[in-house]
């Protein structure tokens, strides 16, 4: 859909500004003067009806409005329709809603009016549905809003409609509640829905010009695949075994019974060899061209498949043996093999151009000035100049501070950093005038914003209940997180902690000969792990991390915590697995207990939060129990009934 043509109403760019400010009762009254003044009467009622619907949410209102502009005018009767058909459907009036966007589909068959009108003709659909399976307060919830909760695909158990039912009741009490507490009409509520709107605005304007025209065909993936095909390029590489030590006497005898026996590759590499992938039976893996030293990488990458290659000197001092299972050669990946990963990249490549060349071109009609000079003059008094003009509409320094702050924390700049500033203030802009052209091109009458709208009014009215009915009441005071510190300081008890390190073996003789060794060259400790050690540990030098008193096993309690002192080595001891084990202590931290200016905002924090639970959840049991609620459907069966029987013939 070209753009230009989207720019249908050209409304007054001071009009606009209130808009976009967000200052919707500022707004109507505009309206409402144009309106009195009889000058382009059609213009200021439809945007008076809208102002209703969309921004004021007073549907009733809008229908109102909705029915006298269908009286009173005959041109674009069939957005007229759709408004009102809108307007009822927001005010819960499912059946006129419904006939109204039948008028719509039937009546008035053009793009993208007819789509819209046949997506809000099943919304209402399931709500005019008369398969109910449940009331609340005389508001019906049917089989179809059940079943679409519950997944259409999956054959779901009576127990757990019913559980999947109790939260769309509990959804609408809150809702409903919300409301009797005219939560609308707090300026939280406002203030959420002004950005609701902004990002929703922003969204459709992707999913028109952007989403919509970024999905790739067959013809561009295989251009790009072409183009890209470096990319899908698979590296030479080898798989096989390996066997390292420190003789070459050693590693001739070896080679010359791997030779006569290539079996028993596994059981010589666990027994002999000194790689990290010992324990593995001497496997590497998958091994690419380039990885190992050139002399031995041409050796391994030019050894026959599955023969006895070796001697070689691996490194200085190590000598290897090596059987090569599987060498694939450079290759690149068939474009069927990588299509959903070229449609992928495409589209993302098509998304970005989309979004540069919309912001381009929004830019390009868009009266603009900027002025960042004001921000590094020294001698300005002014702590918050003007840094933008958008049409007319004017950008201050705080506002950009305020933007910069409603961004995710990961994506939040350095406003005093020049380069940062100006950056955000080109995407603020950006936003502007894409906020700005789904305002004037009324895209909030699309299918995507109506989704959104309706999602966003239920969560701003559930979180503005919250708020109201419980952070607003929930308090504690000082003297209760004292006196909870007193009454549980066992809570706040810090159990010894300590870092050693360990070597572990099979035998009781293996481990007292290792032992002997480590306590004659205590330094060399890391490396007798990684050696000699059978425990996971083994990589790290035998390094356990951090151990905490009575969480690690009795035998390690006794020694680390009670007998030895840091840098001593244990004697050898017998743990619950049947395993011999010694070790070294590193460090060790005693028990102690936090202080109560240390953990008093981490008490008050709980005990807030228990208070909150407890007035939320005694609000809600009120609400149930005063709401009149009917469950129509049937009670579950139990398992293992009669009825649950294969029934005999």
């Amino acid at each position: 859909m070209n753009l230009v043509l989207l720019l249908i109403m050209v409304l007054p760019n001071d009009y606009m500004h209130l808009v976009l400010a967000g200052d919707y009762a500022a707004a109507l009254e505009y309206c409402e003067k144009k309106i009195d003044q009889r000058k382009d009467l059609y213009t200021w009622e439809l945007e008076r009806a809208d102002l209703y619907l969309d921004k004021l949410h007073d549907f009733a209102k809008a229908v109102e409005l909705c029915e006298d502009l269908l009286e009173k005018y005959k041109k674009n009767q069939g957005w007229l329709y759709y408004r009102l058909a809108l307007a009822h459907e927001m005010n819960e009036d499912y059946l006129n809603a419904a006939k109204a966007y039948e008028i719509v589909a039937t009546r008035f068959r053009t793009p993208p009016l007819d789509s819209f009108a046949l997506t809000g003709v099943e919304r209402c659909f399931k709500k005019n549905y008369q398969d109910y399976v449940a009331t609340i307060d005389g508001y019906p919830i049917t089989r179809l809003e059940l079943d679409e909760q519950a997944g259409r695909s999956s054959s779901v158990r009576q127990i757990d409609e019913r559980a999947i039912l109790d939260n769309i009741l509990l959804s609408r009490l809150i809702q409903a509640s919300a409301m009797k507490e005219n939560i609308d009409a707090t300026e939280q509520y406002r203030e959420g829905w002004i950005e609701a709107r902004r990002t929703m605005l922003i969204e459709e304007i992707r999913a028109v010009h952007v989403i919509g025209r970024s999905e790739p065909t067959e013809k561009e993936m295989k251009a790009y695949y072409k183009t890209n095909k470096q990319n899908y390029l698979l590296r030479e590489e080898i798989r096989g075994r390996e066997l390292i030590v420190e003789s070459e006497s050693l590693a001739m005898a070896l080679l010359d019974s791997l030779k006569k026996d290539m079996v028993s590759f596994d059981a010589l590499a666990k027994q002999h060899s000194t790689a990290l992938n010992a324990k593995n039976g001497g496997d590497f893996g998958v091994l690419y061209r380039g990885v190992r030293p050139a002399p031995i990488d041409s050796i391994l990458f030019s050894a026959p498949l599955n023969q006895i290659a070796g001697v070689f000197e691996s490194e200085e001092g190590k000598y290897g043996v090596y059987l090569i299972t599987d060498h694939k050669p450079e290759r690149y990946r068939p474009f069927d093999e990588v299509r959903a990963q070229v449609q992928s990249g495409l589209r993302a490549e098509k998304t970005r151009s989309l979004e540069t060349q919309l912001a381009g071109k929004l830019r390009k009609k868009a009266k603009l000035s900027i002025f960042l000079k004001a921000l590094s003059d020294s001698s300005a008094v002014d702590s918050n100049p003007l840094v933008a003009v958008v049409n007319g509409f004017k950008i201050f320094k705080d506002d950009v501070v305020r933007y910069n702050q409603r961004q995710p924390q990961f994506i939040q700049v350095d406003i005093e950093q020049p380069e940062e500033f100006a950056e955000l203030l080109g995407r603020m802009i950006d936003d502007h005038l894409a906020i700005e052209t789904a305002e004037r091109s009324r895209y909030y009458l699309n299918d995507g914003y109506v989704k959104g709208m309706k999602n966003n009014i239920r969560k701003l009215l559930e979180n503005g209940l919250y708020k109201k009915i419980v952070l607003d009441d929930a308090e504690v005071e000082e003297h209760e997180v004292e006196q909870y510190y007193r009454e549980n300081t066992i809570e706040f008890r810090i159990l010894a902690t300590a870092r050693v390190k360990e070597i572990v073996l099979e035998t009781m003789r293996q481990t007292e000969m290792l032992r002997r060794v480590a306590v004659t060259m205590p330094d060399k400790f890391d490396s007798l792990a990684i050696e000699h050690s059978i425990a996971p540990t083994a990589a790290r030098g035998g390094d356990t991390g951090i151990l905490r008193k009575k969480v690690s096993p009795d035998e390690f309690d006794k020694y680390i915590f009670d007998f030895m002192e840091v840098g001593a080595i244990s004697k050898v001891f017998k743990t619950t697995d049947g395993k011999y084990r010694f070790v070294k202590l590193i460090e060790r931290t005693p028990e102690y207990f936090q202080d109560f200016e240390e953990v008093k905002e981490h008490i008050r924090m709980n005990l807030l939060r228990q208070r909150q639970r407890s007035i939320a959840d005694s609000y809600l049991a009120r609400i149930r129990q005063e709401a009149d609620i009917e469950i129509l459907l049937p009670e579950p069966i139990p398992e293992g009934s009669e009825s649950d029987a294969v029934p005999q013939e």
